[in-house]
Parts: structure tokens; sequence; C-alpha cells
């Protein structure tokens, strides 16, 4: 039987970074985005490139502030998308930063960036279309899940992203009034 070289999986940061009650986020676009979404800023780590650096550097590029202390890991999140590698995403509560947004996106795929209030950031990661981009960070940012978690998620062959497991799983939401 063939066997094929298992693909190195691809490592991500991202920064949960907060001022007086808001959370910074970027609104981004890729070329096949069929519309602009808010996420947390960061991104893919280069090769060779430590976590903290990555982090430093997807910041700096995403919205223009100097982090001084990544702080520490928030959440980690998984996501198997064969026949792609695998990603692995590292999400870190940013401790000390400075400056103000301004992108330098070399990508050019961040149009923005600025700090929201902690509700309305929520509401917009919530509806980020990639879930392991936005459910992850919206239930952390809610209160729902503790830090530390895991995140993995799978895409089915109909290519739709599912949840496969939460560890710790996320407690019981009460039920509607």
């Amino acid at each position: 039987m063939a066997s094929t070289a298992p693909h190195a999986p691809i490592l991500a940061v991202a920064a949960v970074i907060r001022r007086r009650g808001r959370v910074l986020l970027v609104r981004q676009q890729g070329p096949a985005d069929p519309a602009p979404s808010w996420a947390l800023p960061g991104g893919v780590a280069e090769p060779g490139e430590s976590l903290p650096e990555a982090l430093r550097r997807e910041v700096a590029e995403e919205t223009g502030l100097r982090v001084l202390d990544p702080g520490r890991l928030l959440y980690a999140a998984q996501w198997r998308r064969p026949p792609q590698a695998p990603a692995l995403a590292f999400v870190f509560q940013v401790a000390r930063w400075d400056g103000d947004p301004a992108p330098h996106d070399p990508d050019g795929l961040v149009l923005e960036a600025r700090f929201v209030p902690l509700r309305e950031a929520v509401r917009l990661l919530a509806a980020h279309p990639l879930p392991v981009m936005g459910e992850p960070a919206a239930a952390h940012l809610a209160g729902r899940a503790t830090p530390g978690t895991l995140w993995c998620y799978g895409r089915l062959p109909n290519g739709t992203d599912l949840l496969e497991a939460c560890l710790p799983p996320l407690p019981e939401a009460p039920p509607a009034p």
C-alpha cells in the first residue's frame, strides 16, 4: 500500500489586545473572500520563527502596534482540512504593547484595525465565516471558555467546518427565556 508523506502543520498565531474595555480587531478580506470579515490580528509563522516572534511581527504588520510582552497562551485551535496540511493556531492574551492602530500589512489583506467595544467584538467574531477563526475567540471574550482550551475543527467532504472537540468542554448554555 502506497503511503504519502504527512504534511507538516501550518503554525499560526493571533493576539487578544485590550484597551479600556475594548478589543483590537482587524477587518480583512482575502482574494477568495466574498466580503470582508473581522478577526483577531495574527497570521502564519514563517519557517524558523518562534511563536512569540511571529506574534510580534504579525501584530506589527496588521495593526502597527508593538508587542512588548506576548503574555500567556489563551487558547489553541487545530484545523484539519484534507488534503491540505493541518493548521495549529496559538492565541495569546498580550500583556503589554504600545502604539496606535495603523496597519502596514504587506499582503494587503487588512483593510482596517481598531479597538471595538467588547460586546461588539464578540458579535463580530461570532459572525466570522470560518468557525475556527471566530467561535473560539468569541467564546473566550464572552467568558464562556477557560484559558488553555483546545479547540479541534475538521472539514467535512462538503466543505463545511465542524467543531469536533473542545477540551475542556464549554459549559452548557442556559435555556433561552
